[in-house]
């Protein structure tokens, strides 16, 4: 009788505070008007943030990899951070032209533009830093630099990308802008 009552209490209690979990939940765009100015810089700043996905992904496979893999692999990791911080420094030069021809947020009390154009400016300086010493340590003869302070060095461009992450969150909320999630890329069966 008491696990028949404690049965029923159970059930009656997970029913009436049961809620979708939130991985059954389906994600629905905001249905926010944007105007054109706002949808450049969205736009702009959407790409700027999957050129530093690619980034992070290559600096976790560098520290993934460092300690144990060959020179090959090694100086193959160290290409391709090389070339993810180029592309993600040639977006960031765009984003920030973006930025500033659409002058938003109008008008701009806090300064979240000037806020947002320095921290580009930052982020620009450590990915073309990233990209100029891993192109220099990805060479054969500098496997063992590359071994013993790419981590360090990567993490330098990590370090200026959340910094950006902190001002961008502040200058979105500035221009009212709210950015898409990430789209969820296939999953490769090696790499």
């Amino acid at each position: 009788m008491k696990r028949l009552h404690w049965l029923l209490s159970f059930l009656l209690a997970f029913l009436l505070g049961a809620s979708p979990l939130s991985a059954q939940t389906v994600y629905q765009a905001p249905s926010q008007k944007v105007d054109e100015a706002h949808a450049k810089v969205r736009d702009a700043l959407v790409a700027l943030r999957d050129t530093l996905t690619l980034v992070d992904a290559a600096v976790a496979r560098m520290q993934r990899d460092l300690a144990a893999s060959s020179d090959a692999v090694v100086l193959a990791r160290g290409r391709t951070l090389q070339d993810r911080c180029h592309r993600a420094a040639l977006t960031v030069i765009g984003t920030q032209s973006t930025a500033t021809a659409a002058g938003l947020p109008s008008p701009d009390p806090k300064k979240r533009l000037v806020q947002m154009r320095v921290a580009l400016d930052s982020l620009h300086t450590a990915l073309t830093k990233c990209e100029s010493e891993f192109d220099a340590m990805s060479v054969p003869a500098k496997a063992e630099e590359l071994r013993g302070y790419g981590v360090s060095r990567a993490q330098k461009a990590q370090s200026a990308v959340r910094r950006y992450e902190n001002a961008l969150q502040s200058y979105l909320g500035a221009i009212g802008v709210r950015l898409p999630p990430p789209k969820a890329a296939g999953r490769r069966v090696s790499g």
